[in-house]
C-alpha cells in the first residue's frame, strides 16, 4: 500500500473513457468530509497509471478521493497538515481496470441497522 497526494490522482470525468463512473458527479458528503478529517481514509483506493497520459487514475476509491480533497481544504486552511489516501497500485489494461471497477463495486452490499 503507498500513500498518494489526493491532489495527484486523477479522478476520470470524460464520459467516454473505460474508467468512467457518473457517481463521480455525486454531491459531497458533509458527514463523510467530518469523517475522513478525523480518521483519514480507512480503507485503500485502487489506482492504475494509464500508459497513454501517465496520469495516476482511480479505479476505486473516487469518493474518498473527493472527499479528502475536500477535507483537505479545510484542514490547510485550518493550519493543519493535509491526509495522505492509501492506494494499491494495478497493473493491466483500460479494459481490465474497467473490469475491475465494476468487480469492486458490485461486491459491495450497503450497510443495514442489523450490519
Amino acid at each position: 500500500v503507498l500513500a498518494f497526494e489526493p491532489e495527484k490522482l486523477h479522478l476520470v470525468t470524460d464520459k467516454t473513457h473505460p474508467l468512467y463512473d457518473e457517481r463521480i458527479h455525486l454531491p459531497i458528503s458533509e458527514a463523510m468530509v467530518l469523517n475522513i478529517m478525523d480518521q483519514g481514509v480507512l480503507e485503500p483506493i485502487i489506482v492504475w497509471k494509464d500508459p497513454e497520459t501517465g496520469l495516476s487514475c482511480v479505479v476505486d476509491g473516487r469518493q474518498r478521493v473527493r472527499h479528502t480533497l475536500e477535507a483537505n481544504k479545510r484542514l490547510s486552511k485550518a493550519g493543519k497538515e493535509p491526509l495522505l489516501v492509501p492506494g494499491v497500485p494495478k497493473r493491466g489494461s483500460a479494459i481490465r481496470m474497467a473490469q475491475a471497477m465494476v468487480s469492486a463495486n458490485e461486491i459491495r452490499q450497503a450497510d443495514t441497522p442489523l450490519g
